[in-house]
């Protein structure tokens, strides 16, 4: 299992920062990842949750610990953030951060979360459960909001299927891609999609459904195919938690209007989900997307 979605459970922090003495705002709207004094006992993957102190108080970005107990920090990318050097020079250990989320204004807010488990944020401190679960919770519908809009802009490729050779063929490649670049949809990163691999998905499955080929479909209005959407069987919304682009033919999937609703929505969902995952596990493998099947439909619930 090369993912690094479903491994053991990491520790989780509450870390926070003073914006009088480093501007963390500023940082994250133009580094992914920094360097961050190591006051405390993280390990490499854990979770470090931001606080950012007054006037702000609240939990902004959440971060994973890529490198720890660095013996010197590279201040040169992040100077300008820095406020006041001599809280952030000669610490003694460093940590690398990569951010994960940035959350809305108003979402963690220091009320909802000590009414939801954090004792104290007069420094770095473990998140309890009860947290940690009221945290999660949250997150589970910021995934769920972001699914539902990508599912009502989902690929409706009418002006684009016109202006290519609708009639080719395409065969899988199996080139592992890079991840694209990102922008923050409901505090989630949203990576940007490439309609010529929605495209290709469709023309791999002859514009029909891969669940049943025999499912009716209507003609599209300006070209003589089939009307099938395309749908990503890893969903983007989880493209962090992987090292490759989920952006790639090998997962994507031709479906009927009915399919594809019924995958979003309907109670038999997991009937559709396994027939077609393990039609294409092995062409993931391939691309390195490494999941198995108890751990896509997590995504699905």
């Amino acid at each position: 299992m090369k993912s690094k979605l479903f491994k053991a459970e990491k520790t989780q922090w509450v870390i926070p920062c003073n914006p009088a003495y480093y501007d963390v705002c500023g940082v994250f709207n133009k580094l992914d990842k920094v360097e961050w004094k190591q006051s405390t006992n993280v390990n490499e993957g854990d979770i470090v949750y931001i606080y950012v102190t007054s006037p702000i108080k609240e939990i902004r970005y959440k971060c994973v610990a890529r490198k720890v107990d660095l013996d010197y920090a590279d201040t040169e990318k992040d100077r300008e953030f820095i406020l006041k050097g001599d809280n952030y020079e000669n610490c003694g250990r460093y940590m690398e951060l990569e951010l994960i989320t940035k959350y809305k204004e108003n979402k963690f807010t220091l009320e909802n979360l000590k009414q939801n488990g954090l004792k104290s944020v007069q420094g770095p401190s473990k998140v309890s459960e009860e947290l940690a679960n009221y945290i999660k919770s949250n997150e589970i519908d910021m995934i769920k909001k972001t699914l539902q809009e990508e599912n009502n802009i989902a690929y409706d490729l009418k002006n684009y299927i016109d202006k290519i050779n609708v009639d080719e063929s395409f065969t899988y490649k199996y080139d592992k891609k890079k991840k694209q670049k990102y922008t923050i949809q409901n505090g989630i990163k949203t990576y940007i999609r490439d309609r010529k691999v929605a495209m290709n998905a469709l023309k791999k499955a002859n514009h029909k459904c891969e669940v049943d080929s025999e499912h009716e479909v209507f003609l599209r209005r300006n070209v003589d195919v089939g009307y099938t959407e395309s749908h990503h069987l890893v969903p983007m919304a989880y493209s962090d938690i992987f090292d490759v682009s989920l952006d790639v033919e090998e997962n994507m999937v031709s479906l009927c209007s009915h399919c594809h609703n019924l995958l979003h929505y309907g109670k038999d969902f997991e009937r559709v989900l396994e027939k077609l995952y393990y039609e294409r596990v092995n062409h993931l493998n391939k691309v390195g997307i490494y999941i198995s099947f108890d751990q896509l439909r997590e995504m699905y619930l």
